[in-house]
């Protein structure tokens, strides 16, 4: 799974995160408020920039804080063992991902969709089924529902 702009993770404050946090909500210029921040909280953050396509790319993140403001992480790194400076996957994300990995639809080949809306598959390659016109009988269409399975 890779990051995408507008993708939610989670975020692991660093030491100098909550200094910068606590700070900017002490400051009288900026009436911030919240809960105090400290190291190893983990906050949910939205993906704001991805830099790079490899398999670990740095993002930007905008982190949603325990109060009235949030806190804008750049360059960070994905780890799954919660170091503070780092983001990971939401376990659902990471469970939906396992159970159904995404594959980018081939634009030489032609889809359809179940009647169920819940997969798609290949069409066969050749199609002989009749387009669905006005002009089809019942029967037709009756057959043609058969033929297809919608």
């Amino acid at each position: 799974m890779k990051p995408t702009l507008g993708r939610i993770v989670l975020y692991v404050l660093t030491a100098a995160d909550a200094e910068a946090i606590n700070a900017s909500r002490g400051d009288e210029l900026t009436p911030q408020r919240g809960n105090r921040a400290s190291e190893g909280q983990i906050f949910p953050s939205m993906v704001v920039a991805v830099w790079g396509d490899g398999e670990n790319p740095a993002i930007n993140l905008k982190v949603q804080l325990d109060g009235t403001d949030t806190y804008w992480a750049t360059s960070r790194l994905m780890s799954d063992d919660k170091t503070p400076g780092t983001w990971h996957w939401m376990e659902y994300q990471k469970q939906e991902a396992g159970a159904k990995e995404w594959k980018e639809p081939n634009p030489n080949v032609a889809y359809q969709v179940k009647a169920d809306l819940s997969t798609t598959e290949e069409a066969p390659a050749e199609s002989t089924a009749p387009a669905t016109t006005t002009e089809q009988t019942p029967e037709e269409l009756e057959k043609l529902k058969e033929e297809t399975g919608f």
